[in-house]
């Protein structure tokens, strides 16, 4: 058993313990939870299949070869359905929804006929895999078998297929970073950063691929049998990252803000309220509402403070409070609020008797609900950190 067969050994054992904690987690986004688990458990598929290469498995009983093969196809669109479901409280897998694994019957389809070659021919693929050759141009690709090219050809669409759906996730997690900007305060893990990564992560393997497999197809120079490992790791890692950052991920639109969520046109322009019914004088004399009682109630030191909340206390509706905001404070409701908090912070970080406090108990008392928050928060409405904020204050003239 080669290195590449213990990686995925140790990948599949991970697999096997993520999956089920995904599937029976018992919480409000159980149904993403639950789409992220059929990701995960189609990444273990692709695992076994390497293990029973690697393992010997496949040249003996030639009829493992390819198993599951179709299911590859699938991995986009759940990445995709997945952050959609999160992002959308509104979506779901409806039949409606089922073009998006068309691919999938296509891809079994193609490879039936190759699934039931015969042993003999099956080995023979199995070798060509293991060939530390390259193919060495177009007139050797002719020569290939049947299998083989069918192969090839649905390796390079499935990673095609795969940097499609990640360039709609990231467009769609680019949408979801909108949308709760004009809801939510406070981002933190509701803001999906870890999908961003880990759609990066799919959508460069997908481009690696694609060269690695144009290169061996276009040379006659050696491939190092140790960059097979390569592949096997990231899918291990990816495999871990997802389920961890799945498992900790919570739900992020409660039931609560059924009236507060913001409507698709907010989302898609947040500068242009067309529907509002809301007058300029309005407009002027809400916003003049809006900044006095910001002024005197200090609702921004509430660190879990939503759109909804701070409308209901002035007695407006969410969409008016939005558009106010927006039109004067030219800023998203996050932007604005956490704006009130680095001046909050400013204070306190200029107060000499709070000259003792950590920086965390002012990031807290200011209304964040984390140390990190607050830095990145500070950095970008002051251009430096508060303790660089602090010693500027202190230096002597």
């Amino acid at each position: 058993m080669d290195l590449v067969a213990l990686c995925t050994l140790m990948g599949l054992s991970i697999t096997a313990f993520i999956v089920p904690l995904l599937w029976f987690r018992a919480l409000d986004n159980r149904r993403a939870s639950q789409i992220l688990a059929v990701f995960v458990l189609v990444v273990g598929v692709s695992l076994l299949q390497t293990l029973l290469l690697h393992s010997g498995l496949t040249l003996r009983h030639p009829w493992v070869s390819g198993l599951g093969q179709f299911f590859y196809f699938a991995l986009g669109p759940l990445l995709y359905c997945y952050t959609k479901t999160l992002a959308d409280r509104t979506f779901g897998l409806t039949p409606r929804e089922a073009w998006h694994f068309l691919p999938v019957v296509i891809s079994l389809l193609v490879y039936l006929p190759v699934y039931l070659q015969s042993s003999e021919i099956k080995r023979h693929a199995v070798e060509l895999y293991f060939a530390l050759e390259g193919v060495g141009g177009v007139p050797q690709l002719v020569a290939l078998p049947l299998s083989t090219k069918i192969y090839i050809a649905q390796f390079v669409a499935l990673m095609l297929h795969l940097a499609t759906y990640s360039v709609l996730t990231l467009r769609q997690l680019e949408k979801h970073r909108t949308r709760i900007e004009l809801v939510f305060s406070n981002l933190e893990r509701i803001n999906l950063s870890w999908m961003r990564w880990l759609t990066w992560l799919v959508l460069a393997v997908s481009v690696m691929s694609l060269l690695y497999i144009l290169i061996r197809l276009s040379f006659l120079s050696p491939v190092p049998p140790d960059l097979r490992v390569v592949p096997v790791l990231i899918m291990v890692v990816l495999v871990y990252y997802a389920g961890w950052m799945g498992i900790r991920q919570p739900q992020i639109y409660g039931t609560e803000l059924e009236s507060g969520d913001p409507s698709d046109e907010e989302v898609a322009a947040p500068d242009k309220y067309h529907s509002t019914g809301l007058s300029a004088a309005d407009a002027m004399e809400h916003w003049h509402r809006v900044q006095q009682f910001v002024e005197k109630e200090q609702p921004y030191l509430r660190s879990g403070l939503i759109i909804k909340q701070l409308a209901d206390e002035l007695s407006m509706s969410t969409a008016h409070l939005s558009q106010v905001i927006n039109s004067y404070a030219q800023v998203t409701f996050f932007d604005y609020i956490n704006r009130q908090r680095i001046e909050y912070s400013q204070q306190q970080l200029a107060d000499p008797e709070a000259g003792k406090r950590k920086v965390l108990d002012i990031a807290l008392s200011s209304g964040f609900s984390s140390q990190s928050a607050f830095y990145a928060q500070f950095k970008k409405h002051t251009g430096c950190t508060p303790s660089q904020y602090r010693n500027r204050l202190n230096a002597p003239l």
